[in-house]
């Protein structure tokens, strides 16, 4: 079978992650994207780079010109549907490439959100009226949308207005990547990082981005230090398109806040090598103000570390079912509280509410058993 996939403009860990399930599930895949995602190559993997369309500022009005250029890309995606012939069409991130893919008359269609893409058009004083029109022209056209929660799901069929074909898809996690790590390899890690074998760790695992909101959850540590718990460090990472201008925010916030030389910055590390920060830390935090589902979770989990996080409406449907500490959007105390609990719970207690989030992940989290649900929104298409 054949897939062209729309990558999206920045791409990620999880969007190479997918084409690797494509290939390694025999696809062959045409990749249509501004950067190669995959330089190094596959016999099975072809990459096409997006389209690039430009008319003359002389061309007026200027909404005529950039009319002329979503046409002139959506005819060009038209061209190159034509030349590949592919059994599917498959867009990662409901964005403006969608837009196309729908002007286009792209078929089949499969969108899929990743949580910000539809967020946005909800957050308080959006009001780009325009791109929500693309964007719901896209949802319109597609035969099949998938999300990672039922929310997103939701907001689809609010901007469109109509029910839609549509299913919940997890990119998942790797099993056999992601699980509890030697003690050996977090000592090196901890030494790397220069973190005494006494010093508890919390990990801020999220991307460096105001949503994320970092600044709170360095306030609740700052006010952490202040009690017992002296002997604690946190770490923020950054990696993928984190806010620089963000980041000084955070170091200026712990200098005021008299904790700098308790926070530590790590850089992009390889992917692999998660599961090892994951498993040297004592607890994760995860408290973004919005979101989708994010594999972070599923990823701590299978790790067995604790984690705190805010108690999101598109995470209630999978935190009830493990065993998480839960705190309610934007609340410092609540938050200050939950890193207490998680330094003084009962090692006993600990071991089995882990292993209850580890099986939740297992149930539902193995990337294999993800990809089968892509596999099945495919073959129903191939075989009408």
């Amino acid at each position: 079978m054949r897939i062209m996939l729309i990558a999206p403009e920045m791409i990620d860990t999880h969007t190479r992650r997918f084409i690797e399930m494509l290939l390694g599930a025999r696809y062959i895949v045409i990749c249509v994207s501004i950067d190669n995602p995959k330089p190094e190559g596959d016999e099975r993997f072809t990459f096409i780079k997006y389209p690039e369309v430009y008319f003359s500022k002389r061309i007026k009005p200027k909404i005529l010109r950039r009319a002329l250029t979503e046409w002139g890309k959506a005819f060009r995606l038209r061209q190159i549907w034509q030349k590949v012939k592919p059994d599917i069409v498959h867009v990662l991130y409901i964005n403006l490439q969608a837009y196309h893919s729908a002007l286009a008359r792209l078929n089949p269609l499969v969108l899929t959100a990743l949580g910000s893409d539809i967020n946005i058009f909800f957050e308080t004083g959006n009001s780009d009226v325009k791109r929500r029109k693309k964007i719901t022209k896209a949802l319109l056209t597609a035969d099949h949308i998938t999300a990672d929660t039922h929310e997103v799901l939701d907001r689809c069929e609010i901007l469109s207005n109509r029910q839609l074909n549509s299913s919940l898809f997890f990119f998942g996690i790797d099993l056999n990547l992601f699980k509890p790590q030697s003690t050996q390899d977090k000592g090196r890690l901890r030494q790397r990082l220069g973190i005494p074998n006494s010093s508890k760790i919390i990990l801020s695992p999220r991307r460096l981005v105001p949503k994320m909101k970092h600044d709170l959850i360095l306030r609740a540590f700052a006010e952490l230090k202040k009690t017992r718990y002296f002997d604690t460090v946190i770490i923020f990472r950054r990696f993928g398109f984190h806010s620089e201008i963000f980041e000084k925010i955070i170091r200026e916030l712990a200098v005021d806040l008299g904790i700098s030389d308790q926070v530590i910055w790590m850089d992009e590390m390889n992917y692999t090598q998660l599961p090892v920060l994951y498993s040297l830390a004592d607890m994760i935090i995860n408290f973004p103000e919005q979101d989708g589902l994010p594999v972070t979770l599923f990823e701590a989990s299978a790790c067995k570390t604790p984690i705190i996080t805010c108690n999101l409406p598109s995470y209630r449907e999978f935190l009830i079912e493990g065993t998480y500490y839960r705190v309610g959007v934007g609340d410092v105390k609540g938050l200050e509280d939950a890193m207490k609990s998680v330094l003084d719970e009962n090692n006993d207690d600990m071991t089995g509410n882990l292993q209850k989030s580890y099986n939740l992940v297992f149930d539902k989290a193995d990337q294999v058993k993800c990809f089968s649900i892509i596999e099945q929104i495919y073959q129903e298409f191939t075989n009408n």
